[in-house]
């Protein structure tokens, strides 16, 4: 490689000198030179020089298309896109992306001249779809989402209008434009808009796969995989089952770990499939199916974990999780709590190595398991577990309290649980009491989400003190409770009557037993309006 790239080097400084004195002869000479120099540095991957020399080729096809522009704009493009190509693949994605800016504006441009002597028109749409591609890919890593949805859905428009002349030559790059606008749509939560485009995905991989079938069965089984799992996430259940099914049928029986990144990709998706299609058997309650898919995609992950945990123990963990609930919705209590089991001690494994990352997980891992160990009457181990769980997610609420506090609060109601079934009463009453801390600060953050568990602990709460022959401590409380359920009730009778009834009751019977019966009496005719007494 060193001699070509001695030639190009010799020819860029022979047609550099050249352009001092004749710049009509020698710059298109030096802007081809600078163009192979820029192919030989990248071949040696030596990427800086390249880039050097394809800015200082863009810089001379910018003066020539200053004097002659119909001639040299359709060159200049090319060069803009390797430019950008190069910033990008040096991490240079802020400048690339006012690189492709420029590219594809200057590809709207000789798209719009009718007629084009060197270069098919068909030939320029090409290249403002791919750079219109990559400018939205590049805006997704910046994380400049909407920015990047409107190019990918230019690209895509750009791609449809060439398809319909020549399908075969531009639907791989129509399909490409989909599946990255569908994963930008994902990633910037607008699932509304993400629907239609998994279906227009799926329909141009399925023409694909009819052109060649081998070449493109794989990209089909994924675009039908996602489209499954729009579907299930629009709650559109019945729909998404097949096209699920249809995607882990074709992944094929993968030996996951066994035949290189290839083999470990497909399983890769066939497991986080299986498990989709778990959970949304699940829903539909078809739990048997839903058992068998999820002990599937448990079969596949646990296969690559052993291979490379560090990259596949995160999701066995999280389809380990989904498959003991579903063993727990079928009453099967050991196999759930073996299930949650290796869960947690994969979580355990994974918060040891990076904490900041998977701590959260391991804490949510061990209410699943304390839950578990409860069903099977260990409640000795569930209220150690239970503990665990809310020492980490105190801690983790002290970081980041937006994030952590609803976990909190699952991990103290676990614990409470856990008091209770072991008669320790008074160890109950703390445990409540933050319990209702808690839930007053979530309430603030989203009344219509939490409000009905803050009633219940305040119920909860109020009537334990009662129970325990303390119905001074009770009343307080309560009080708070009735208020709560009788928001709850103002806007959804039929589902709240009973709670809100049952917590009146308490109340005026805990007002009688301190002595202020006028306001027992007041709450007992409210109740009197209910037919109840």
């Amino acid at each position: 490689m060193d001699e070509p790239l001695s030639r190009y080097r010799e020819a860029v400084a022979l047609h550099r000198e050249g352009s001092e004195t004749d710049p009509g002869e020698h710059l298109p000479l030096l802007a081809g030179a600078l163009a192979g120099l820029c192919g030989a540095l990248i071949e040696l991957r030596r990427l800086d020089e390249a880039l050097s020399a394809v800015q200082e080729s863009v810089a001379v096809l910018r003066r020539l298309a200053e004097t002659d522009r119909s001639r040299y704009a359709i060159k200049l493009a090319p060069a803009l896109s390797q430019s950008a190509a190069l910033l990008s693949a040096l991490d240079r994605d802020e400048e690339a992306v006012l690189v492709w800016e420029e590219t594809a504006a200057l590809c709207r441009e000789l798209a719009d001249v009718l007629v084009y002597p060197d270069d098919p028109r068909s030939l320029v749409l090409g290249a403002l779809g791919s750079a219109l591609y990559e400018l939205g890919s590049v805006l997704a890593r910046l994380g400049r989402y909407d920015e990047a949805v409107s190019a990918l859905g230019e690209a895509a428009d750009v791609q449809r209008s060439l398809v319909a002349a020549d399908p075969e030559e531009h639907l791989p790059d129509l399909a490409g434009s989909l599946d990255k606008l569908k994963a930008v749509l994902v990633e910037r939560g607008r699932g509304g808009e993400t629907l239609p485009v998994a279906e227009e995905a799926v329909a141009v991989h399925r023409w694909l796969a009819e052109i060649a079938p081998d070449r493109h069965a794989f990209a089909l089984a994924r675009a039908v995989g996602d489209m499954g799992v729009e579907l299930a996430k629009a709650d559109r259940l019945d729909e998404a089952v097949p096209l699920l099914q249809e995607a882990v049928d074709s992944y094929g029986e993968v030996p996951a770990a066994q035949h290189g990144p290839q083999a470990r990709a497909t399983g890769e998706i066939k497991g986080a499939t299986l498990a989709v299609l778990g959970m949304t058997l699940r829903r539909l309650g078809r739990l048997d199916e839903a058992v068998h898919a999820l002990w599937r995609a448990v079969d596949v992950q646990r296969e690559l974990a052993a291979a490379d945990p560090e990259r596949f123990a995160p999701p066995l963990m999280g389809t380990l999780n989904k498959l003991g609930k579903a063993l727990s919705a079928q009453d099967r209590r050991d196999d759930a709590l073996s299930a949650f089991r290796e869960a947690a001690r994969l979580g355990k494994e994974l918060a040891e190595a990076d904490a900041g990352r998977f701590l959260p997980d391991y804490a949510s891992s061990l209410i699943d398991l304390g839950v578990a160990l409860a069903k099977v009457r260990q409640f000795d181990d569930a209220e150690t577990v239970a503990r665990t769980a809310v020492s980490m997610y105190r801690g983790l609420t002290r970081i980041d309290p937006g994030r952590f506090l609803p976990g909190l609060a699952d991990a103290l109601g676990c614990l409470e649980a856990m008091y209770v079934e072991l008669g320790r009463l008074d160890e109950v009453l703390p445990v409540q009491e933050e319990g209702v801390a808690v839930h007053w600060e979530l309430v603030k953050a989203d009344t219509g989400r939490f409000l009905p568990d803050l009633a219940r602990c305040l119920f909860n709460h109020g009537a334990l003190h009662s129970h325990l022959g303390r119905p001074g401590d009770a009343v307080p409380v309560l009080e708070k409770a009735v208020w709560a359920y009788r928001q709850l009730f103002s806007h959804r009778p039929t589902d709240h009557t009973d709670d809100y009834l049952r917590a009146l009751r308490h109340f005026a019977d805990c007002l009688t037993a301190v002595g202020k019966h006028d306001v027992a009496a007041q709450v007992r005719e409210e109740l009197a309006t209910f037919g109840a007494s």
